[in-house]
């Protein structure tokens, strides 16, 4: 095992798979066009490889980085970000926010 002080955005640049439960490290590797394995549920699993036993982790670690290699991430973000952010500037904030509440707590 190797300690490093560098910053998450300077490892996550020398990695070629980044591993995490459910982050915004893995998020943010995932802006940096990484593969990101994420091994709990994330709300931006569409883009990630989600191992479901011991088999599909060993797989994606060896295979995960060429699998994605081609992942439009720019197009993931322009849907991402529009459905899972929400503007004040735009119409209905207030509905849409509590539209958004409502559903994240089962209202």
């Amino acid at each position: 095992m190797i300690v490093s002080d560098a910053s998450v955005h300077d490892l996550t640049d020398a990695a070629r798979v980044v591993v995490t439960q459910n982050s915004a490290a893995g998020f943010e590797a995932l802006m940096q066009k990484r593969c990101v394995i994420t091994c709990g549920k994330s709300d931006f699993w569409h883009a990630t490889l989600t191992p479901k036993k011991e088999s599909d982790l060993r797989e994606a670690l060896e295979f995960g980085a060429e699998a994605m290699a081609d992942f439009p991430f720019e197009k993931y973000f322009y849907w991402f970000l529009d459905r899972n952010c929400l503007e004040p500037a735009k119409e209905e904030f207030e509905k849409r926010a509590w539209a958004r509440i409502k559903e994240k707590v089962f209202l």
